[in-house]
């Protein structure tokens, strides 16, 4: 069981270094701007969700998209191009199923829906969500 777990964060990790990002631990606020322009108006986040921009990022549509307000992350990036998350809670599964509610209606298309992972695009951006049991990760790149 400890393998498959090990196995999992790797694959998590080899996407995260694929994305081309510096990771920063859960805690520090990214500091930088953005070189992509915010949209000007924000969507309206769920009542259980809490906006990336709340999180503290500051790239990419981070007044757009939310996560559970019970999110918590391991490690973060926050870039001009690239945003990412390797969340540890909510399992990835509940945190698939909050994206499905919540990206349509902030403006968003989802691409595709293969059970815990998705893709989908808005506002310049493309992103990717994969999950498993005990973490997942969420990137987010210019399209």
């Amino acid at each position: 069981m400890r393998f498959l777990r090990a196995g999992g964060l790797l694959a998590i990790m080899v996407m995260i270094m694929l994305a081309g990002c510096s990771a920063a631990p859960n805690g520090t606020r990214p500091t930088g701007g953005s070189s992509t322009p915010a949209p000007t108006s924000s969507a309206a986040i769920p009542a259980d969700g809490v906006s990336l921009a709340e999180l503290g990022f500051q790239n990419g549509p981070s007044d757009r998209v939310s996560l559970p307000r019970d999110v918590s992350f391991v490690t973060s990036a926050d870039q001009p191009n690239a945003v990412t998350l390797v969340i540890d809670r909510p399992s990835g599964a509940a945190v698939a199923t909050y994206l499905r509610r919540s990206l349509p209606p902030a403006g968003f298309t989802i691409d595709s829906d293969l059970g815990t992972t998705l893709t989908f695009s808005g506002f310049g951006w493309a992103g990717s969500f994969t999950g498993s049991a005990d973490s997942s990760a969420l990137v987010l790149r210019p399209a």
